[in-house]
């Protein structure tokens, strides 16, 4: 299954230190470069920031290009 999501979900689950459920459910997460920018920002709380420069190896981080987001099939 691909789950395709902004920084907001991976924020919150690490500020309530839920963020292991991604794992649990889904055995890897690959986080679109610009969400991980995003996430190591400045203005992006302390724990975020710390958690995205050094993520869990469960978690690939990757360029996406706008070709291949469009081919991702939106649910009805």
């Amino acid at each position: 299954m691909i789950v395709v999501a902004d920084a907001s979900p991976l924020q919150y689950l690490i500020l309530v230190d839920q963020i292991s459920l991604l794992e649990r459910l889904y055995g890897s997460v690959l986080v679109p470069e610009a969400v991980a920018a995003e996430l190591r920002a400045p203005r992006a709380p302390a724990s975020v920031r710390a958690w995205m420069l050094d993520p869990p190896p469960w978690v690939e981080i990757a360029s996406v290009t706008a070709e291949e987001v469009a081919t991702i099939p939106v649910p009805a």
